[in-house]
């Protein structure tokens, strides 16, 4: 037998199971809309492409979704150093 479930139950099972403090789901079709409606502050939804979303930002295109990942990555690398004390 099958079970229902859809990538926003998915989502709440992982954070839950991984004790995750903040998540960002990243999606491109209405198969994402569940995992979008499942995030709640101070999570962030990002869709990428056009259509109506619950998603929080909106990227162009999948190569911006690359854009996004090394700008966030410099943003932690740069609190890190800040938190070290290394700065």
């Amino acid at each position: 037998t099958g079970v229902a479930t859809d990538k926003g139950r998915a989502m709440q099972a992982l954070a839950s199971e991984h004790q995750w403090t903040e998540t960002m789901f990243i999606g491109d079709d209405i198969t994402d809309e569940n995992a979008f409606l499942s995030l709640s502050p101070p999570d962030v939804g990002v869709k990428v492409g056009r259509g109506t979303t619950a998603a929080d930002v909106r990227i162009a295109d999948p190569a911006r979704v690359a854009d996004l990942l090394h700008v966030l990555d410099a943003a932690r690398r740069r609190a890190r150093t800040l938190i070290s004390g290394a700065a």
